[in-house]
């Protein structure tokens, strides 16, 4: 659905956005991506320690892996 928005409004894959299923890789791209003064914003899981998947629950933090990836850079 949100990629479906950003494809009504004139926004092309690659350029505009990306998609990446691995959400640890996800949120790397966006710190790589970032330049000063611009804001992160990791919506809808950051509660959660955990991901839920089809047969299978991992541990999972939004905090602690953007602290541990904030600390190699």
């Amino acid at each position: 659905q949100i990629e479906k928005g950003i494809k009504e409004e004139g926004g092309k894959k690659g350029r505009d956005y990306s998609i990446v299923v691995d959400r640890k890789e996800a949120i790397k791209l966006a710190l790589e991506k970032m330049q000063k003064e611009d804001t992160l914003l990791i919506a809808g899981k950051g509660h959660e320690k955990v991901q839920i998947f089809k047969d299978k629950v991992v541990e999972f933090d939004d905090r602690k892996v953007v602290r541990k990836l904030l600390e190699e850079y």
